[in-house]
């Protein structure tokens, strides 16, 4: 493994990072939109249902939009305004800001994790397609397992403005670590057409 092509671990640490914030943030959502922000429990379960659907309709969205604009700047953007978006979350006032927020975030962070998916098995050769794949899929149980402790002590220590920092910090790094280490690994990007190991 340590043999690998350095761009490979170019691409599952950042992708280790997104889910990694998502779960530290999420793990402890429910209980922000009840105590930071008021929800009622009954609004508490519409909150986080209509955000899923309009995470996965922005999913949907998404290869139309990295089509046109390109599909590292799209994920750049994306963990970007995640980030943002959590960072404002513990500023706003009205509960209708923080749902805009919240839907914007929860429609950003879907378009940046499909696109992100997308990119990277794009950016490898077809023989790397499994170890790439399980990477993959080991920091997607590595992140979540580790987060939601850490999240739990920074909430008892800082309170809802330091889980939401922490996450939208860790968001950012994540963006700028892809940019860093896909160039100086030379990870040579998507290609116009999506190559999958069916073809």
């Amino acid at each position: 493994m340590l043999r690998l092509p350095p761009h490979i671990y170019a691409l599952v640490f950042p992708f280790a990072l997104i889910l990694t914030a998502h779960a530290m943030r999420n793990t402890f959502f429910s209980l922000f939109l009840r105590d930071w922000l008021g929800a009622s429990d009954a609004l508490v379960g519409t909150v986080l249902g209509v955000q899923g659907v309009i995470g996965s309709a922005a999913a949907l969205w998404a290869p139309a939009l990295a089509q046109r604009l390109g599909y590292r700047q799209v994920i750049i953007v994306g963990l970007c305004l995640t980030a943002l978006t959590t960072a404002l979350l513990v500023a706003s006032a009205p509960l209708e800001a923080a749902l805009l927020l919240i839907f914007s975030s929860g429609a950003a962070f879907q378009i940046a994790l499909v696109l992100y998916r997308v990119f990277a098995i794009n950016s490898v050769q077809r023989e790397d397609y499994f170890i790439l794949s399980t990477l993959m899929a080991v920091a997607s149980n590595v992140g979540p397992m580790v987060s939601p402790s850490i999240g739990g002590v920074v909430l008892a220590q800082g309170g809802y403005p330091g889980l939401m920092g922490l996450s939208a910090l860790i968001w950012m790094i994540a963006a700028g670590s892809f940019v860093w280490l896909s160039d100086r690994s030379r990870v040579p990007g998507s290609r116009p057409v999506p190559q999958t190991p069916a073809e």
